[in-house]
């Protein structure tokens, strides 16, 4: 058994595919276990010490955003510097490049490999932040902003990246955008989101009925509501669908995480003369979330173009597909190879005439609606499917542990 101490930014109990069923559920049956550390998701968690990975080594939350994130620095730390060579075969970092710091030094004296998982380009983010809103976002936040975003881009490019073993990226983008910062592109791999197929996948006999949408076609949008979504356009999309479909439904599934969020687009969707035609779900779980969107008749997803969101991996796209679901998207990077390669939707830039044709097109089309709905399945099945990628992330994994000149932190310019 192989057992990896993993540092991840995201509370406990997490939310993110990526953890929760990859390395929680999928990569246990290959031989590789994951204790996490990590933090509390909420002030009042209960205590948790195992996982489906391994163990739980976790730290308290207090409340305070600022506070927290010393907290969870310091804890990374403390179980970093008191971990025994003898319990695990290597180190991995996702997201945290002052950890990664530390954990290259630990790795370097305890002689095992370190890896780090970029999953956004987080530094790129805060600055980001500091740009667009500078300092009313208060002294004290935009000072810690500068910190991690300036100084984390530059040890994460120049120091973390060149010394690990291996370097775990979202998408073939990311994988790209990071080369371009010196870094071989053979010392990473894509790890794209996916789905866990043996999750029960409801059908549309165990969809949520909805009086609203009864004999009625449904387009649906899974997902946050924050405002980088530019959600607006989505609402603006379907007022133009309207006149053409007088009888569709525009299915909201998710809330934002902010109270605001959902003002904002309630207010924009009466402004528009469509607050009528929209169902709100709120949150939902993922189950009942599931059972939501077997009832859309074509489903949407948006990452507006930019250098953040370019190199993400989409989750919503392939759940889309595993549930037979026709797919109208924009010309991300990830979701537009995904439809191009599966046929399983179509690809539209973020204009709203070209978006709203090609919603159109699939739901006055049942034949090609047809086709994208038997084509979805199987592409996931074989390519996004987190049996597939845990058998991908095994191998690297065992590929590097065993080769001792990646155990010791120091720069390296092979794979």
């Amino acid at each position: 058994m192989i057992r990896i101490l993993k540092t991840v930014p995201d509370g406990f109990p997490t939310f993110r595919a990526d953890i929760a069923a990859l390395f929680g559920k999928y990569l246990p049956r290959l031989g590789i276990a994951s204790d996490l550390v990590t933090q509390a998701s909420e002030v009042n968690a209960p205590e948790v010490t195992e996982w489906g990975g391994g163990r739980v080594l976790l730290c308290r939350r207090t409340g305070s955003r600022s506070r927290d994130q010393v907290r969870a620095l310091v804890h990374d730390l403390s179980v970093l510097r008191r971990i025994p060579a003898e319990e695990y075969q290597a180190i991995q970092v996702r997201d945290k490049v002052f950890a990664a710091v530390f954990a290259l030094w630990i790795g370097w004296r305890r002689k095992l490999p370190v890896f780090y998982w970029m999953s956004f380009p987080m530094s790129e983010r805060y600055i980001s932040v500091i740009r667009e809103e500078g300092l009313s976002i208060g002294f004290v936040r935009w000072l810690f902003l500068v910190v991690k975003g300036y100084l984390g881009k530059a040890l994460l490019y120049r120091f973390v990246l060149p010394r690990c073993a291996h370097i775990f990226v979202q998408s073939e983008r990311m994988r790209e955008d990071v080369a371009a910062h010196g870094i071989p592109r053979d010392r990473m791999t894509p790890v794209p989101m996916g789905v866990d197929l043996e999750r029960p996948l409801p059908d549309r006999t165990q969809a949520h009925a909805h009086p609203a949408l009864e004999g009625r076609q449904a387009v649906a949008y899974l997902g946050t509501f924050d405002r980088p979504r530019r959600l607006e356009f989505l609402l603006e999309v379907f007022q133009r669908l309207v006149p053409r479909l007088p009888d569709a439904r525009l299915l909201m599934i998710g809330d934002g995480p902010l109270p605001e969020d959902r003002a904002r687009l309630e207010a924009h969707a009466a402004a528009l003369g469509i607050a009528d035609r929209i169902v709100w779900t709120g949150w939902v779980s993922p189950e009942d979330a599931w059972r939501w969107l077997v009832r859309a008749d074509v489903a949407v997803s948006l990452f507006p173009r930019g250098e953040l969101l370019d190199s993400a991996s989409p989750t919503k796209v392939v759940e889309y597909m595993a549930l037979g679901i026709p797919v109208v998207a924009n010309d991300q990077p990830d979701q537009a190879q995904v439809l191009r390669d599966s046929g399983a939707g179509l690809c539209a830039p973020m204009e709203h005439a070209e978006f709203a044709m090609a919603l159109e097109r699939i739901l006055s089309n049942p034949e090609l609606a047809r086709g994208m709905c038997v084509a979805g399945p199987p592409y996931v099945a074989a390519h996004r499917g987190y049996a597939h990628i845990a058998d991908e992330v095994a191998s690297v994994y065992r590929r590097y542990i065993s080769m001792k000149e990646y155990t010791c932190g120091s720069q390296v310019s092979r794979a």
